[in-house]
């Protein structure tokens, strides 16, 4: 069952974590930064992994693969990690506005692909 579970969330998680992937080995490559603009970059990086895991955190505990997900109340503490999951995610966004660098191209796509997999994954789980 928790193997279903672990499949839901890596195909839709997939595309946001390429541009991780890609953004983490690109930074390993341009390892001088010249300014606070360019280290902004970074740090949106560190967020946005932060941001992916406790999303696809909650999606993995939420979904039952034989019936309908994320239909119950979510506990407290998931409440407050989905908050802190929106902050980054917004912190991750201003990064990618204020930071410069080849590192904001897959920042941005990850800050477009992110809520949109996320909506269609818990949707996919709950109009099940």
């Amino acid at each position: 069952m928790r193997f279903q579970s672990l499949f839901f969330v890596a195909f839709f998680m997939a595309v946001p974590s390429a541009c991780l992937i890609y953004g983490w080995q690109h930074a390993k490559r341009e390892p001088d930064k010249e300014g606070w603009r360019e280290e902004l970059a970074t740090i949106g990086l560190a967020l946005a992994t932060l941001c992916l895991a406790l999303i696809s955190g909650f999606l993995f505990q939420g979904y039952h693969p034989h019936g309908q997900s994320y239909a119950t109340r979510a506990s407290s503490l998931w409440l407050i990690l989905n908050w802190v999951s929106v902050g980054t995610w917004a912190l991750a966004c201003l990064a990618v506005a204020l930071g410069k660098g080849s590192l904001r191209l897959s920042l941005f796509i990850w800050c477009l692909a992110m809520p949109l997999f996320a909506y269609m994954a818990f949707m996919t789980g709950f109009t099940y």
